[in-house]
């Protein structure tokens, strides 16, 4: 294929063992691959080679795949990274040129264990209106079992969904399931790359077993907002981030098993704003019982210049959590975190730092008891717009009893009329434009704007 050829696949099913793409467009004359119809071209690969997907790009520019099926060969691999199906690979030799502007749309990748994934640096990649389904499954061998690692046992591992690390790659309405870490905005120390201005937005993750979106080794300009996440190990990892900013925001999480955030690495740059976070009501054993737990793992985990604003967290069930906040992290500096609600009331504590090391067992015991230090955004006093939710605060309500049990009706949870998180937000330029009212609601459906379309729009 040359620059401006458009190749139309009849349909069938192809049965091919390697096939790469190693083709160049250019802006003005892309090339396009394209099926005759989504689910009628189908194109399969059932033999499993180690880095290498259905389709292995190389030294791509200017290229288009789109209104076609690929086929793995839906079996699990495992945590290893020598053996692993994927859709669509970018391969990690042979490399001359920064593989540059591929376009995926309209595109199914069943029976994978990663979707779209790279290894180096990619820039302008874009992937939308896809569907990804993977070969994991929600229950608790795959996630919680202790045969699977010493540290956080997770069979789901290394299983990436999307990962566009480069430049300028973004992924937008795509429904993907069946992966670990959902979202990657980076590789890992073994396949260094800078990574930023990369952004994922819109996406329906209808179960993960990982993390939804690990930004880990991401330095800068990386964002995940108004996505619709329905089981989750985290919401948002940052193991570490560099600098930032890393804009997490209005997002829906519902059944994040885990928790809501792993930041275990020293980070910065964390903007965390106007998400909906809903826990089960069963709170997993690693977490020592609070909804959001922040280990000072040995002093290694510092967060600075980060902002929590806007969120609901929220603890499904019948019975109160007597944990709520736990921010352990020593050496933690400039940050700000205020105007959030929290469902139910309980021990907010916030050990090593700035000196001080306190608990407290109701929220407005550490408003008024935590010291005054220098936050980030100009504030002084952690929590001092924050408030306790109402049980019935969500419509429609969620009782989510036990982790283990993957949430399945992807409901859209917004604020009762008159419950007290209604107008209880900061305005945050960007982020809560639009509201009505005096001021925004708390969470990611804010009153005023228009409601997101999640996922694949064309499946």
């Amino acid at each position: 294929l040359v620059a401006g050829d458009v190749l139309v696949l009849a349909n069938g099913t192809y049965d091919i063992t390697s096939l790469v793409l190693n083709v160049r467009g250019t802006e003005a004359a892309p090339i396009y691959i394209r099926g005759t119809s989504r689910t009628g071209t189908v194109i399969r690969n059932l033999n499993v080679n180690a880095y290498s997907g259905i389709i292995t790009t190389r030294n791509v520019a200017h290229v288009v795949i789109e209104d076609l099926t690929l086929q793995g060969d839906g079996v699990d691999h495992g945590l290893s990274d020598s053996s692993f199906s994927a859709g669509i690979s970018q391969a990690i030799t042979g490399l001359t040129l920064v593989p540059t502007n591929l376009t995926i749309r309209r595109v199914s990748m069943l029976g994978v264990d990663r979707g779209v994934v790279t290894y180096g640096r990619v820039d302008g990649w874009l992937l939308y209106d896809c569907t990804l389904l993977g070969n994991n499954t929600w229950d608790k061998s795959w996630t919680d079992n202790p045969a699977a690692s010493n540290s956080y046992p997770n069979w789901t591992w290394n299983d990436d969904g999307v990962r566009l690390a480069g430049e300028g790659n973004c992924a937008w309405n795509n429904t993907l399931s069946g992966f670990g870490d959902c979202f990657a905005s980076a590789v890992s120390p073994s396949f260094p790359v800078a990574s930023h201005a990369i952004h994922y937005y819109r996406n329906k993750i209808l179960h993960t077993g990982d993390d939804a979106w690990e930004a880990d080794y991401a330095a800068r300009n990386v964002s995940f907002y108004d996505n619709y996440i329905g089981n989750s190990g985290t919401l948002f990892s940052a193991d570490p981030v560099y600098g930032g900013p890393t804009w997490c925001f209005r997002n829906i999480s519902i059944n994040a098993w885990r928790g809501p955030f792993k930041w275990n690495s020293e980070n910065s740059g964390m903007l965390v704003y106007a998400n909906t976070i809903i826990k089960s009501g069963n709170i997993w054993r690693g977490s020592g019982g609070w909804i959001w737990n922040q280990p000072n793992n040995g002093g290694a985990s510092p967060a600075k210049n980060w902002a929590f604003r806007n969120n609901l967290v929220f603890k499904s069930g019948t019975s109160p959590n007597a944990n709520i906040l736990s921010f352990d992290a020593n050496g933690s500096d400039y940050y700000d975190v205020d105007h959030n609600g929290w469902y139910s009331d309980g021990v907010f504590s916030w050990p090593n730092q700035n000196g001080d090391s306190q608990s407290f067992t109701s929220l407005a015991a550490a408003r008024t008891g935590l010291p005054a230090i220098n936050l980030f955004l100009g504030s002084v006093q952690r929590h001092s717009g924050d408030i306790v939710l109402a049980a019935d605060c969500l419509d429609p309500p969620l009782a989510l009893t036990v982790y283990t049990a993957q949430y399945t009706a992807m409901a859209l949870p917004t604020l009762r009329a008159g419950t007290s998180a209604r107008g209880a937000g900061a305005n945050i330029p960007g982020i809560t434009d639009g509201f009505s009212g005096a001021a925004p609601d708390m969470g990611a459906l804010i009153a005023g704007r228009g409601l997101t379309a999640y996922g694949d729009r064309t499946s």
